[in-house]
């Protein structure tokens, strides 16, 4: 058994009438993915709710990638890495 989790980054109301932050849409839309067997779905929630833990941040309020310093992204994709689980990524 997989766990799949998704996530998409980008505006979906595709407005590009008008300038991105002006009330039109960014140019980008990213899609990821994350394919866990359900065995390591443990080890890959204890790497999220400990970036949660780091920042005393509650669980109900989302913790975006922009949130996060260089250091903390590099050190969450090393994280994962060490899982050996697929990451699917589409960047439009």
């Amino acid at each position: 058994m997989v766990a799949i989790y998704l996530d998409e980054s980008g505006d979906l109301g595709w407005t590009f009438t008008a300038p991105y932050g002006k009330g039109g849409s960014s140019r980008t839309l990213t899609i990821a993915s994350v394919l866990c067997p359900k065995e390591k779905t443990k080890h890959l929630n204890r790497i999220v709710t400990g970036f949660y833990k780091a920042r005393k941040r509650p669980f109900s309020n989302e913790l975006k990638s922009y949130d996060l310093s260089s250091k903390e992204k590099e050190q969450f994709i090393k994280q994962l890495l060490k899982l050996h689980i697929v990451i699917i990524l589409i960047l439009n």
